[in-house]
């Protein structure tokens, strides 16, 4: 396993390995009123030729995504989370750091 040191703003080193050796982690805020390019996001992700890979989406909106709904149901690799709540109560910086906590690659 391939291991690099690198230093943190504190001046201290720690190991981490290298991006060839964890899974990668895609996250996307989306709202429903970007529901028609949910398949083409899922097809930009899948179509990818890294193997250990996740897709986090988090959605606002009065509904979830149909088709997200349905392709958690056949791939585990999408984590697709929906929050009742309009676009403007949530800033996409809220939905990114939503989609960072549920993330488990880099």
């Amino acid at each position: 396993m391939a291991w690099r040191e690198i230093e943190d703003l504190t001046g201290e080193s720690f190991s981490r390995r290298t991006a060839q050796s964890q899974r990668i982690s895609v996250i996307c805020p989306s709202t429903e009123e970007r529901i028609m390019f949910h398949p083409q996001l899922y097809e930009c992700f899948a179509a990818q030729t890294y193997h250990d890979k996740e897709l986090v989406v988090i959605d606002t909106g009065s509904k979830p995504s149909p088709f997200f709904r349905r392709i958690t149901l056949e791939d585990p690799r999408v984590i697709y989370r929906h929050f009742p709540v309009t676009a403007t109560e949530w800033p996409v910086g809220l939905k990114r750091n939503l989609a960072i906590l549920l993330a488990t690659g880099c």
